[in-house]
């Protein structure tokens, strides 16, 4: 009786341990699976072809560029495999910002430069003053604005002439009449709108 008892144990210890193997192999096959996973995915393919550009230029105040936009050259590469870092960017202000670009675990590294290039939206409208009443360019101002949301800066236009080739000075003028001036609007980059024209009235002309 007691020797039908061993043999019953040894058995049963033999099929728990024989169990016991089995789950840890399947254990170890799953985990060294994850592992090259891991491993073969963060590899750059042999076939892929990544080149940075060293400057993207975007517009103020637009939206982030796609980031297929930061390679020059790029083959055998799925969007879904690059991974683009804004970090520190301000789509609000001029400047140019570093960008990380993560590609198969490869670190590579760009500017993201924002600038203005558009000069103001400028409308203009007629203005009318008493004899030895003053004017500046901002009364003939009827809307004036700017993609950067910052003020727009109102001017005389410098660059006119009089028909004799004489420079016109259009915050000069002080004798009853009517008059045509031109002003420009500029921006903190530097845009310039077209000179536009507008009327002076001065006195009861």
């Amino acid at each position: 009786m007691a020797r039908k008892f061993f043999n019953q144990r040894v058995k049963g210890s033999n099929k728990s341990m024989l169990a016991y193997i089995i789950v840890g192999a399947c254990i170890l096959i799953i985990f060294v699976s994850v592992i090259m996973v891991v491993v073969f995915s963060n590899q750059t393919p042999e076939d892929a072809v990544i080149k940075i550009r060293d400057v993207v230029t975007v517009e103020i105040n637009s939206e982030l560029p796609d980031k297929t936009l930061f390679f020059a050259e790029l083959q055998n590469v799925k969007e879904s495999d690059i991974d683009v870092a804004f970090t520190g960017v301000d789509l609000t202000k001029v400047g140019e910002y570093p960008v990380e670009i993560d590609v198969f675990g490869e670190s590579y590294e760009s500017i993201l430069t924002v600038v203005d290039t558009s000069a103001p939206e400028l409308t203009v409208r007629n203005y009318a003053v008493a004899v030895g009443q003053g004017y500046n360019a901002s009364n003939f101002v009827d809307t004036c604005s700017d993609n950067s949301g910052e003020n727009c800066t109102i001017e005389f236009y410098e660059m006119a002439m009089d028909q004799n080739g004489n420079k016109i000075d259009y915050s000069s003028y002080t004798t009853e009449g009517v008059y045509n001036i031109q002003i420009v609007a500029k921006d903190s980059s530097g845009n310039v709108t077209s000179p536009l024209t507008a009327q002076l009235t001065i006195g009861n002309s």
